[in-house]
């Protein structure tokens, strides 16, 4: 299986088809918005191409900033905006982290003249139209229905980023700079989340709500009952509730009813297989240290309904192997996914990934005890000083490692489209 970090825009043009005859590109695709309601009626409606929608985690996308001294994790210093604010500081009214309407909800600021650099989504994306769409919906004075979408006009003294890492590099690298990201990718690369104004007055990060239970609140009854229902009304922006984060997004499958334009009858099933496992309350766990919730029940049952429409007829059973579970005989013959089953490279990226932790935990001790150790009054000796240089090295090699580990794991949750290998074995060893 291939994968293309391509943004939601992108994955919905290709699995729709248009230029090509309402073929997809694709096998299916993915993202975190649903198919509009008019390219659901050019599908579905007319040109007969039935689709499903497999809703399989709830993320949340927030604003992250560069200013220093206001770190979220500290509830009294983090910085609070409403949506109104947000919408200013976006269509460039408000330009400096100082102005009197950010003072307002941050005294703190009162002292801080620095620029306010306003970085954007370039292409299309699911980021940008759960942005605008709660700016205009909390705030439609301020954010008219004009400045929501995927892909949007932005005043030009804005800076363009190509993707979500690139958006995470400007953050990051911009004094003042302010942006969006999904939230589990805004965490792993240690930014500052702003703490955002919800329906009912609360200011909230996205961490402080999904400890208390509200970023899967508004999902619940939000869903059409079926998965080949339109899903484009679907809504679970700044809804309400205390604890409710208030912008929410469900991260959808999209796959063509009719399985023709795969290659083989098994690659039909495995398809099927695949989406069963990602609705898999085992399976999709897994994505929680992301940010990342699985869909309630309910919507589960829905979702597998769904996936039992899809034509697979002539491909054979693909069967799932845990690794509490051993499927004596059949575990070792084809078209069988096994946990149990490793490549001598993943062995190695495990070890790796234990000695870089273990190396993590030397580096902080000793650099804890140094901290705490007695100053000496006469200059450090050359081997000291030697030693030192070493342990920095090592502690910043261990930190690229850890952040390269990081991308790769999150890359399997980014806005999609993906691709079927075309040998089941090859699909197998992965």
């Amino acid at each position: 299986m291939t994968y293309r970090a391509v943004g939601s825009g992108t994955g919905q043009y290709e699995f729709i088809g248009e230029q090509n005859g309402f073929v997809p590109y694709n096998d299916f695709g993915a993202g975190d918005i649903p198919i509009s309601t008019a390219d659901y009626n050019k599908l579905v409606v007319d040109n007969n191409k039935e689709i499903i929608h497999v809703p399989f985690v709830i993320g949340a996308v927030n604003f992250f900033h560069s200013v220093s001294g206001f770190d979220v994790e500290d509830d009294e210093a983090g910085l609070n905006l409403s949506a109104c604010t947000l919408a200013k500081i976006f269509k460039r009214e408000i330009k400096t982290w100082n102005h009197e309407e950010i003072v307002k909800e941050n005294p703190q600021m009162a002292g801080i003249s620095q620029d306010i650099h306003v970085v954007h989504r370039m292409n299309g994306s699911s980021s940008t139209a759960s942005i605008t769409k709660f700016m205009a919906e909390a705030c439609p004075d301020h954010w008219p229905a004009d400045l929501v979408g995927k892909k949007i006009t932005w005043p030009e003294d804005t800076y363009d980023a190509d993707g979500s890492n690139q958006m995470a590099e400007k953050i990051r690298d911009l004094p003042g700079a302010i942006g969006y990201l999904d939230v589990g990718h805004g965490h792993a690369e240690a930014l500052n989340e702003i703490r955002i104004e919800n329906k009912a007055g609360v200011y909230l990060s996205s961490k402080e709500a999904k400890i208390k239970g509200g970023i899967g609140a508004p999902v619940l009854g939000a869903l059409p009952s079926t998965a080949d229902a339109d899903h484009g009304e679907v809504d679970v922006l700044n809804e309400d509730g205390e604890i409710t984060f208030p912008i929410v997004l469900v991260s959808y499958i999209y796959v063509r009813k009719d399985l023709s334009h795969l290659r083989t009858s098994t690659e039909k099933t495995l398809l099927k297989l695949f989406l069963k496992q990602l609705v898999n309350p085992d399976i999709i766990k897994t994505c929680e240290e992301f940010g990342f919730s699985g869909v309630p029940e309910g919507v589960v049952t829905n979702a597998l309904n769904g996936i039992e429409s899809l034509n697979t007829t002539g491909g054979p059973e693909w069967v799932y192997e845990t690794v509490a579970t051993t499927i004596k005989g059949a575990g070792a013959g084809d078209y069988v996914i096994s946990e149990k089953r490793r490549t001598y490279g993943e062995y190695e990226r495990e070890v790796s990934r234990e000695y870089i932790h273990l190396l993590q935990e030397s580096v902080f001790t000793e650099a804890t005890m140094e901290s705490e150790a007695p100053q000496k009054l006469e200059p450090e000796s050359t081997g000291s000083g030697n030693a030192a240089l070493v342990v920095s090295i090592v502690s910043i090699v261990i930190a690229l490692v850890s952040l390269l580990y990081t991308h790769c794991k999150l890359s399997g949750l980014k806005e999609n489209t993906v691709t079927f290998a075309s040998n089941h074995k090859e699909v197998e060893a992965l």
